[in-house]
């Protein structure tokens, strides 16, 4: 368990606005997955993918955090929601950050998307050029969701399931996840980062809004051929 001590951020001027939302963005059976070093199609959904949107006024400035549960998110990707939610919602391109969890469970996410275009595999195609407003979406729910609120940040410490997967041999060199229990593993290479942050968001009356979590962790832990937003869906 994780203790985490949170404080208020107090606000002034005018009164802060937030808002959250989530859109599905699973994409179909049979999708090029992401992560490893050969090609494996999915097969099945463990659990569905999201983008989940955090919107923030304050004083007029609105901001909008997207976190997607994809291996990362594309430039070209990223461009185009910023597009779709400044037309949708008015929020200024550079107010709207697109982050992913870097699951290893979800699908390919190419940095160009017509690399993929003549793949004989015209749902996916379909899935990557819808993706961008799907994630505009979620920005736009949770705009259209602004309520009077309040913010709460707080640390925490995890150190128990992470580690640092470079380590120096016994032979002199640096492995790269030479194996558990390795016996000629002599100490990591460097440290992890065991900080936990989270961003509260409530309503004056204390309803919850939304979390947001900021953890250095590598999100490789369910495997297999099956969609999975991995740790953030546990």
């Amino acid at each position: 368990m994780i203790a985490v001590c949170f404080f208020t951020l107090a606000t002034f001027a005018g009164e802060l606005k937030t808002g959250s939302a989530a859109v599905k963005i699973t994409p179909p059976s049979g999708a090029p997955m992401a992560g490893y070093y050969y090609d494996r199609g999915a097969d099945g959904v463990h659990d569905d993918l999201f983008a989940k949107a955090m919107v923030f006024e304050k004083d007029g400035a609105r901001v909008a955090v997207i976190s997607c549960d994809l291996i990362a998110v594309p430039a070209e990707i990223v461009s185009k929601v910023r597009s779709l939610v400044e037309k949708t919602t008015g929020i200024s391109p550079d107010h709207v950050m697109v982050s992913a969890t870097h699951s290893h469970t979800g699908p390919v996410m190419p940095k160009k998307i017509d690399r993929y275009k003549n793949l004989n595999n015209a749902t996916y195609v379909k899935y990557l050029s819808e993706l961008p407003g799907l994630i505009a979406e979620s920005a736009r729910l949770a705009n259209a969701a602004l309520v009077n609120g309040r913010l709460s940040i707080g640390k925490g410490h995890e150190e128990t399931i992470s580690f640092n997967r470079r380590f120096f041999m016994s032979d002199g060199t640096v492995g790269w996840n030479p194996g558990k229990m390795n016996p000629e593993i002599i100490k990591p290479a460097g440290p992890i980062d065991p900080e936990v942050v989270v961003l509260y968001a409530e309503t004056p009356e204390g309803k919850p809004v939304s979390t947001y979590v900021n953890f250095a962790v590598h999100l490789d832990n369910v495997g297999g051929t099956e969609i999975s937003a991995d740790m953030p869906y546990t």
